[in-house]
């Protein structure tokens, strides 16, 4: 079954030790991701958005990673494979491996490889694909935080403990908040530090935010305890509109928005404590609309807002009872959709992405040739094969009549003598020229010392229009023959696609190739020695 793939690096590290498994050139399993922002890159991880957890296409939309990976780790460290100690080397790309996404890191944890950042995408589908890459020792710092944040957000307080700007930074505006009293953080946020109000601590300034004009607000709340009016968001006693703002009601355990002591909402239900709640507001006109955790609560029409430049305590004596922790105002009405689709990212970021596949970075082959043994039409162009660049090594279909082989090898592997050879995997980038020819894969097999044998690996569905990567093998596959290094390591190394069409006639066009051998080094008496690095890739 075809499956759309990615350029693969083939780095090889040979690491003398018993029984580890590797991985040469491309990546162990299919990257969805599709050109390389930069070979000075030498890793990227790619990462797929769960078609659940986008409520609808949304457009210039902030969203959170938060994942853990020994490979996101600094080099310092075992399987670390980031440039930096800061991860400022790391780049941000959409789908098409190439396009970069503006982006801020909250938390970097060097020694694990733990990362929490916010990118931007210009357009989030339930399909949308990121691609991080690192690995680059050089590289100047590649975060752009206020870009990440659209001009209507007015205030991003991420309130993290571990943030390299403090906790009260703004990554919106730069606008900072202050401390009045005496602030006291924990790492145990919802996303990673918060912001706990059960003293004297809160935080002040920021940009100026009235609900006269359209506006939302959002932030995460974990109640613990409190028996007076606990201020959320309010705006400080002796401000032409004070005391307005997001509390928390004792006595109906429920989220309202007051002015002057006065009650105009609240949420529909009791929220829940000793977790995290996440709390949305917007206000348009003369109505405001509660969501929790990413579902309409309630809303209600009244008049003149007030300002909000306070988060934990208001002007009085009022504190509130718990944490908090991600706080944004805008200056925009976010829609349902769009708050629903951040309750998910935010919620289980692991769940919304996936844990990715890491990918090394593609080389190519350098011999390409018909193979004469099927068919009877040849390819075109093969040296174009060589990149994948959108220039076509191709053949011109006969009506039921197979082409020759197209076979490429020579590609430079170096598996260590010994090793055990476990699979191979061959990803073609391929597409036909018109939607009334019928061209498909005829045969595909593995070369062997030159020789095309083995298991039949084609399929029968048609090839696309545009250029997609299908996937044959695995690595687990051994095409039905047994190897050797040496039989990897031999310019004979290769594969063979032909092609037939039943239909119309047409153009095959071949943008790359790449394969992938997966193989356990053999025992040696060294442990961890880096011998020495080397890559591999194939076919345009």
């Amino acid at each position: 079954m075809k499956k759309k793939m990615t350029k693969t690096r083939i780095l090889l590290f040979l690491i003398l030790a018993v029984g580890l498994s590797f991985t040469q050139n491309a990546s162990a399993t299919a990257s969805p991701c599709q050109g390389w922002y930069n070979t000075s890159y030498p890793y990227r991880l790619a990462l797929t958005v769960s078609s659940t957890m986008v409520s609808s296409t949304q457009a210039n939309f902030p969203f959170l990673v938060s994942t853990t990976s020994a490979s996101l780790a600094f080099t310092d460290f075992t399987g670390g494979h980031m440039g930096t100690s800061t991860a400022n080397d790391l780049v941000v790309t959409g789908y098409d491996g190439v396009t970069k996404l503006n982006h801020e890191i909250e938390q970097y944890t060097s020694s694990t490889g733990q990362i929490i950042l916010f990118a931007k995408s210009p357009l989030l589908t339930s399909t949308s694909t990121i691609c991080l890459y690192y690995g680059s020792s050089t590289a100047s710092n590649q975060q752009a935080a206020t870009s990440t944040w659209n001009d209507y957000y007015l205030n991003v307080f991420h309130l993290a403990t571990t943030s390299p700007n403090g906790m009260f930074w703004d990554s919106a505006k730069a606008v900072n908040a202050t401390k009045v009293g005496t602030s006291t953080a924990s790492s145990t946020g919802q996303i990673d530090g918060a912001h706990w109000a059960t003293s004297n601590a809160n935080g002040s300034g920021g940009a100026t935010y009235t609900t006269t004009t359209a506006t939302s607000t959002s932030f995460w709340i974990n109640h613990t305890t409190s028996t007076t009016r606990g201020p959320l968001v309010a705006a400080p006693l002796g401000n032409t509109n004070a005391n307005g703002g997001f509390y928390y009601e004792p006595s109906t355990s429920k989220l309202t928005y007051q002015q002057q002591n006065t009650v105009f909402l609240r949420t529909g239900s009791v929220v829940a404590t000793s977790t995290w709640v996440k709390f949305d507001a917007t206000y348009f006109g003369s109505t405001m609309s509660f969501y929790l955790n990413g579902v309409f609560a309630s809303s209600s029409a009244f008049g003149a807002g007030r300002k909000f430049s306070l988060f934990g305590k208001d002007g009085t004596t009022n504190l509130y009872g718990g944490a908090i922790d991600e706080i944004r105002f805008a200056s925009s009405i976010l829609s349902a959709s769009y708050i629903k689709t951040a309750y998910n990212n935010e919620s289980n970021p692991i769940a919304f992405w996936g844990t990715g596949t890491e990918d090394p970075l593609p080389n190519s082959c350098s011999t390409f040739a018909d193979d004469t043994t099927i068919g009877a039409f040849g390819w075109l162009n093969h040296a174009n094969a060589s990149t994948s660049d959108n220039v076509y090594a191709t053949a011109d279909s006969l009506i039921d009549t197979p082409s020759y082989y197209f076979k490429a090898t020579n590609c430079g592997f170096s598996v260590p003598a010994g090793s055990t050879i476990n699979g191979i995997k061959v990803e073609i980038e391929k597409k036909k020229s018109n939607a009334f020819t019928n061209i498909s894969d005829n045969s595909v097999l593995i070369s062997k010392g030159g020789t095309l044998s083995g298991t039949e690996h084609s399929v029968s569905e048609e090839w696309g229009l545009t250029d997609t990567y299908s996937t044959y093998g695995s690595p687990t596959d051994l095409w039905g023959l047994s190897w050797t290094a040496d039989d990897i390591n031999s310019t004979g190394f290769g594969m063979g696609i032909s092609i037939i069409d039943d239909a119309v006639p047409g153009t095959a066009s071949i943008d790359h190739i790449r394969m992938t051998v997966t193989y356990t080094a053999a025992a040696a008496a060294a442990s961890s020695t880096l011998v020495s690095s080397q890559q591999v890739i194939f076919i345009d």
